[in-house]
């Protein structure tokens, strides 16, 4: 029963770890792109999630 418990919990843990760095590697990802965007003299489209340059 405590073995089985135990399992239990260490795949929980592992699961929401990987939720959570999947997570956190998207919305990173994400905020690198709209800097590097901003940094070229352009400006994000959050809606569209691309960048937008003047011409």
């Amino acid at each position: 029963m405590k073995n089985t418990r135990f399992k239990v919990k260490k795949i929980i843990f592992w699961t929401l770890l990987i939720f959570i760095v999947l997570s956190l590697y998207f919305y990173l990802k994400e905020q690198f792109e709209i800097d590097s965007c901003l940094d070229q003299g352009g400006k994000w489209d959050y809606a569209a999630k691309q960048c937008l340059f003047a011409e």
